[in-house]
Parts: structure tokens; sequence; C-alpha cells
């Protein structure tokens, strides 16, 4: 029985909700095929990302990028995590391969790591990367002042293209340096449930439901002090929720987030893959906050806009709440349909023919 081993990094959820679509596409290939997971992110949370999986351990290092909040980066933070991993690496390496080969994978899929894919060359085991990112991309627009620069993205590179092949979902960003193949956007595909959030919020007639989601990692906004809007209610992820009649913590309500999402009138969210591609691929409107220096940004806007209703909001709109104005432009834009997901089931068989 072939035994793939999914190693996901910890930064936020993202890389698990890009991963989830393709796990399920070759488990519907390959039903017999063995699923465990390696990640620093919360077992309970990966549980509903790769329900199935056998197991889940945790990676010797795959912290991703540190970050200030959801859309802020800690560079300086980034530069001793990184310096002091590469001043281990071959150490770090050498650990995270002999767990690999105790897991004793026919297959490592990364998304994204970079000491995953060098572990398993390592230990004798093929390893495929996938994600619309990668970190020497990511690293090349924060490191420009680190004092080891050049040998941290020499050693990064060098792991990357340990890989087998690194396959790119739709957006992406460009890796020119990796043997890379580009598929179709992946995504979920939520079930509406709209009759059911209306219970659990006891929406009256006409009013609009707004999800608040930024994502996996903490951040500080004051929502007590957002102006209520006539007619619309907040449904808000992972944040912390004041009571007020007109929000809800998502986690509350009993409806997953996904379904959530295609239940809702609009998003409010950042631009990372998941939220870029799962509110396309659902036919969900939705306001964004750009990061701004974030490299992969660009090339997931322009996928965005071009694709789906999305319109770019200012961060000091997100921060005082002031959305009344972005909403009702929101709303009168054309609603562009659902993308076709068809990343999923590309990228699957790419894996099913390395296993």
């Amino acid at each position: 029985m072939p035994h793939l081993l999914v190693a996901i990094t910890g930064h936020g959820f993202g890389h698990a909700a890009q991963t989830a679509p393709v796990i399920d596409a070759l488990r519907a290939r390959r039903p017999e095929l063995r699923i465990s997971v390696r990640s620093d992110l919360p077992p309970a949370r990966l549980a509903q990302f790769f329900p199935g999986a056998e197991s889940v351990t945790r990676p010797v290092s795959d912290f991703g990028i540190p970050m200030r909040s959801a859309i802020d980066v800690d560079a300086d933070a980034a530069e001793r995590a990184f310096s002091r991993l590469h001043r281990e690496f071959d150490a770090t390496v050498a650990a995270e391969a002999a767990a690999l080969a105790a897991l004793r994978p026919d297959l490592v899929l990364a998304n994204v790591g970079f000491v995953p894919i060098a572990a398993a060359a390592r230990a004798g085991i093929p390893a495929i990367g996938f994600s619309s990112l990668n970190w020497l991309g990511i690293l090349r627009g924060y490191a420009g002042g680190w004092r080891a620069a050049e040998a941290i993205l020499a050693e990064i590179a060098a792991s990357y293209r340990l890989a087998r092949i690194f396959v790119q979902p739709t957006p992406t960003m460009p890796m020119p340096e990796l043997a890379c193949v580009q598929v179709g956007p992946v995504a979920r595909q939520g079930v509406a449930q709209r009759a059911r959030l209306a219970a659990r919020l006891g929406l009256a007639a006409g009013e609009r439901v707004v999800l608040l989601s930024l994502g996996g990692i903490e951040t500080s906004l004051d929502l007590a002090a957002w102006p209520a809007i006539p007619g619309v209610r907040y449904v808000v992820a992972a944040l912390a929720t004041p009571a007020r009649p007109d929000m809800a913590a998502a986690e509350a309500l009993d409806i997953s987030h996904l379904d959530c999402l295609a239940s809702c009138d609009a998003v409010i969210t950042k631009p990372g893959y998941g939220m870029v591609s799962e509110t396309a691929c659902n036919g969900v409107p939705v306001l964004f906050v750009r990061r701004g220096s974030w490299p992969e940004e660009p090339h997931l806007v322009d996928w965005w806009v071009a694709n789906a209703t999305a319109l770019e909001i200012a961060r000091a709109t997100l921060e005082q709440g002031t959305l009344a104005p972005a909403l009702t432009r929101l709303w009168t834009l054309p609603r562009r349909p659902a993308v076709a997901p068809t990343g999923g089931a590309d990228a699957a068989r790419i894996l099913e023919a390395a296993l």
C-alpha cells in the first residue's frame, strides 16, 4: 500500500487549505493510499483539512515566515530565524531525514518547506513541491540587508532543486529557477447553507452577512470600535469577537468556515492563496487589503480582480471598520461566475504518477 507524507508549513492555514483538494482528488483515484501529515499546525485543524490521515507528527523545522500580524512580515525576526536555521542547517536536515526514514513514506509532498525536500533527498525518498509560492521567492523581498542573505538564499535554492518537480497552482508567483509545472486553480468548494446561517444568526429579512477572515495568524483589530452598518451582520473568523449584536464568532455557529464562506454575501480578507481561490471558485464577492511588500501578492491580486468580484480597500478602512461605502460599491458590481477549480485533479494525476 503506497504511503504519501504531506509536509505542511506552519505558516498559517492557507497551505493546508491549498493542499487539501489535491489530497481529496488523489484519494478518489487511489482510495487505498496511506496519508500521513507532518506539520506544526494544530492537529485538530489539520484533521479538518485532511480527514482520514492516519497520523500527524511535528517537523524538526518548517516555520514559514515570522509575522507581526496576518498582514505584516516581521523582517527582523525572519532574519534571526533563518540565520539560526542555516547555521545548523546540515544537522537540521539530518534530523528531519532520520524522522522521515522512520516514517517510511514512498513520496513526500511539501507545501512549501525546503527542509522536508532536502531531508527527503538525504533519506532517499522522492519529493514533490506544491505551492503558489516558495520561501526563496518570498525571502528575496525581505533579505536584501541580511548579513548572510546570499548564503541563506543559495542553500534554500539548492534544497528546492532537490524536488522531483514543483507543482504550481494558478495563480502563482514566477519560479524561474525551479523545474515547475503549472496546473489550474485549486480550491475547496463549500455548500451554501444560507437558511442554517440565517437561523444561527437570527437574521432579519434583507440583512446581509459579511465574513471577516484574515487567516490563521494572530491579528489585532479593534472590532468593538467599528461603526455598525444597518442591514449588515459580521461573522468573525479566528479573531477576538466583541459582544455586539451585529457580530458573531464563526467558531460558535457550528458551520464550517468553508460553508460559511459559501453562504455569505461578501468576504473581507487579505490576498492569500486560499482566500483568493476559494472566493473565486465559490463565486463570493470580496473586499481585500493588500499586504504591500509580500512578493507573491501582485500575481494573486492580478488574477483575482480579473476572475472574481474583488475590490481593494485601504488598510485604514479595515482598521477603522468604515466599510459601508466599499460594501455598497462591491454589491453593485457585476457578479462574476464561480471559477472551476481544476487544479486539484491536475495535481493529483501528477502525484499518482509519482507514487
